[in-house]
């Protein structure tokens, strides 16, 4: 099985996308939350009345997930002890199975359904649908991720709805974002993406990163389409390359890929993502890389 730390789906969409960030600074939440812990709820009602905060009652979630487990380790499913014996499925009732009573049971069932509603809108006509589709995906699977035996069957039945996301014809802004959505994956999935990544996504991305022109420094001040993408390309693919055995077939031409967008005049955010693939490399070939 796989474990993720709760919280972690803020680190593959953008700052803005994240829900629920108090208005008033870390700073002034760490003094705040301290501060709740003594005062209750007449503090908090006290702050939402002078409008440091949204709600009036004390925060007890962030993100969907409960405060005390945010950062933490989560699976409420973990592996069975090996002198466990599990009891057949007629001795376990379904409406009284404990998968039903764990603490986000409610919030994987709603997650689920997002997940059975978002994947239809993946490869929407409308970019501003398939971008938010892609979103909702990634905050889905970070609920089911609470689970892992409810998780992997969910990402399977994702995967061909997103692969078009992954074409060389796909427009920028929706390959971005599935870049986004496939390293959430690799986190949470284990050996899936490794399976498949490079019969799968490989093709796009060299296609992609081959042919297109890297990002100038010059051209850097306006966050365009082509700099979001190359960069969510660089970024998933520097992550990825951490696992030498998914690389291993094509490291000669990710190796190409770090040299090219970590050349002389390269935006420096694509030079920073394009040294972090190098040393990926260097960690996976050592011989091909000094070579």
């Amino acid at each position: 099985g796989c474990e993720i730390k709760v919280g972690a789906a803020c680190q593959a969409v953008d700052a803005e996308e994240c829900v629920h960030v108090p208005p008033t600074g870390d700073a002034c939440a760490e003094t705040t939350e301290a501060t709740e812990s003594a005062g209750g709820l007449h503090f908090a009602f006290a702050l939402f009345l002078t409008r440091k905060r949204r709600h009036w009652e004390p925060e007890r979630r962030r993100n969907g997930f409960f405060l005390d487990d945010l950062g933490t380790i989560l699976d409420e499913d973990p592996d069975v002890a090996p002198d466990h014996e599990e009891k057949p499925d007629e001795e376990c009732g379904s409406l009284t199975d404990s998968a039903l009573h764990t603490l986000y049971s409610r919030e994987r069932h709603i997650a689920s359904g997002v997940l059975l509603w978002a994947r239809h809108q993946l490869q929407s006509p409308s970019i501003s649908t398939r971008h938010l589709a892609h979103v909702a995906v990634v905050h889905a699977l970070t609920v089911l991720s609470t689970r892992v035996k409810e998780l992997l069957p969910h990402i399977h039945d994702l995967w061909p709805s997103v692969l078009p996301s992954f074409d060389a014809e796909a427009p920028l802004a929706v390959q971005a974002d599935a870049c986004g959505l496939l390293k959430h994956a690799a986190r949470l999935s284990g050996d899936f993406v490794r399976q498949r990544f490079i019969s799968d996504c490989w093709p796009g991305f060299w296609a992609r990163l081959r042919a297109a022109p890297a990002v100038r420094q010059s051209e850097a001040a306006v966050w365009s389409p082509s700099l979001k993408a190359q960069l969510a390309f660089l970024d998933v693919l520097a992550f990825i390359a951490g696992d030498s055995v998914v690389i291993d077939d094509v490291m000669e031409q990710v190796l190409v890929i770090g040299i090219k967008f970590f050349g002389p005049g390269v935006a420096e955010r694509l030079r920073e993502k394009a040294g972090q693939l190098l040393q990926a490399v260097a960690g996976a070939g050592p011989g091909l890389f000094w070579l």
